[in-house]
């Protein structure tokens, strides 16, 4: 279960979401998420036109990860991409 630097898997969220409102999609999330993470691999999440996560999402998915994983593993193992979508700000 160890990842290597030279293994990242690109998941754009919605490829595997409909949306990010609910403990649904976050399951579904954590699932794709976790299925590389077992194998070694380590991830980078597209965030290309997300919208606003609510903390059912956040917490199916993320809280999930970093329960199962670990704080400091989440950290080196998932990267966020393309964090600056104007659908992902508040003007």
């Amino acid at each position: 279960m160890n990842c290597t630097d030279n293994k990242i898997k690109v998941i754009n969220l919605f490829d595997v979401v409909k949306g990010t409102s609910t403990n649904e999609d976050g399951d579904k999330l954590f699932s794709a998420i976790s299925k590389e993470i077992e194998v070694g691999v380590k991830v980078r999440l597209s965030l290309h036109n997300c919208t606003p996560m609510s903390t059912s999402f956040l917490n199916s998915s993320f809280g999930e990860l970093t329960c199962k994983y670990g704080y400091e593993r989440i950290k080196q193992i998932i990267s966020l991409n393309q964090l600056y979508s104007n659908k992902c700000t508040n003007n």
